[in-house]
C-alpha cells in the first residue's frame, strides 16, 4: 500500500489496521481510557493532515 501522493484510502487502511495497537500503546503510557482514545484521535488527525508530506523511500 502506498500513501505517497495523498492516497487517502491507503492511509485509512493502514490506520484502521493499526488503531488497536496505537490505543494499547497509548494506554500503557497514560493508564486512562479517555486519554488514550484522545491520543489516538490526535495522532490519526495529524497523520491525515500531513499525508501530503510522505515521501517514497526508494
Amino acid at each position: 500500500m502506498y500513501t505517497k501522493k495523498g492516497n487517502k484510502k491507503a492511509l485509512e487502511n493502514i490506520l484502521q489496521t493499526e488503531r488497536a495497537k496505537m490505543y494499547q500503546i497509548a494506554y500503557l503510557y497514560v493508564k486512562n481510557q479517555t486519554d488514550a482514545l484522545e491520543i489516538v484521535q490526535e495522532a490519526v488527525f495529524k497523520a491525515f493532515i500531513s499525508m501530503h508530506t510522505i515521501r517514497d523511500s526508494a
